[in-house]
């Protein structure tokens, strides 16, 4: 990683150098506040003598979102958080017909980007990006910097292959002098090597999505997080909505610590199909729910999973929005 100065003077020198299609705005405009309400449906199918149905929850993360207001329709059975994720859950015995409900949460968000991380790292949130928002606690596994929570997210997992031979090679040759411009880098191979094929409920994995040439938001993700990873970036795929649908209202996109800025978000797919969306600024559209590309609580599954006995039901679930 480079020095303080030697990444700040790079930063200064890259974002001069930069076109884009537009310009990022500054981050003192009004934040934007969001209603975010998801219904679920369960339907019975036969006989349903239990079901808990558990579900990823928005949570305040500095300078990004705050959960301002919360209700459910329905008391939740819990609400807890497991290394830096928030859940609810729902139970319900003896069902004989269809039974529906549903959580809103009020969510204040701000812009986001390479401007507003420094400013978090600035306030503190060294230890809270890598400590608060993982394992740890407030002053995180691996202390002030929280090396130890981030070597986790630097670490092969299930569909970011970031130690597969191709993903390596690519990363090596992408590699530049300053931080940000390997990330820069990565972030356009990606945009430029993919193309969207529309949603696909299956994850293949990055090393997959390569061999593909394309996929849906997730396999944009994926195969980023990897690219960053196999340089030698703590990186992660976030999990969430968008108010702004560039392929599904649910999405997934990333994000990378850099030294001397923090957490700094991508969006590799929004920034293919949107030109508004650079990783210098993100607009203030998005709702985290989770950091982890594949939840244990979940089932391994992404939003919401549920363990039932007897008969097993239907569950649709809704997203909807509603601007305050």
């Amino acid at each position: 990683m480079k020095t303080r100065a030697a990444t700040a003077a790079a930063l200064l020198s890259f974002l001069a150098s930069e076109s884009h299609t537009s310009t990022p705005q500054p981050f003192d405009q009004p934040v934007r506040e969001v209603e975010l309400v998801v219904r679920y449906e369960i339907r019975p199918r036969g006989p349903l003598r239990r079901i808990v149905l558990r579900q990823s929850s928005p949570r305040d993360i500095h300078h990004r979102q705050r959960v301002i207001e919360r209700s459910f329709s329905r008391a939740p059975s819990a609400e807890f958080e497991a290394e830096g994720e928030s859940y609810a859950e729902f139970l319900f015995e003896d069902l004989s017909g269809p039974v529906s409900f549903e959580a809103r949460y009020l969510v204040r968000l701000e812009r986001d980007g390479l401007a507003k991380a420094r400013v978090r790292l600035r306030e503190g949130e060294r230890a809270v990006a890598a400590g608060a928002e993982g394992k740890g606690g407030a002053a995180g596994a691996g202390g002030a910097a929280g090396t130890g929570r981030l070597s986790l997210f630097s670490l092969p997992e299930p569909y970011i292959e970031s130690d597969a031979q191709e993903i390596v090679g690519l990363a090596q040759r992408m590699r530049r002098p300053a931080d940000t411009e390997t990330l820069h880098d990565l972030h356009q191979f990606v945009i430029r090597r993919l193309a969207y094929h529309g949603y696909n409920p299956d994850s293949v994995g990055a090393t997959e999505t390569l061999r593909r040439g394309g996929g849906d938001c997730t396999e944009y993700a994926d195969l980023f997080v990897a690219l960053a990873r196999a340089s030698g970036f703590p990186a992660r795929v976030l999990t969430g909505v968008t108010v702004e649908d560039a392929d599904t209202v649910k999405h997934n996109w990333a994000e990378v610590w850099i030294e001397d800025f923090g957490w700094v978000p991508f969006d590799p797919l929004h920034a293919q199909r949107l030109p508004s969306t650079n990783f210098e600024v993100l607009d203030n559209k998005y709702i985290v729910l989770s950091h982890t590309r594949t939840d244990a609580r979940l089932n391994g599954f992404s939003f919401y999973s549920y363990e039932y006995l007897g008969a097993r039901p239907e569950v649709v679930e809704r997203y909807e929005f509603r601007e305050r």
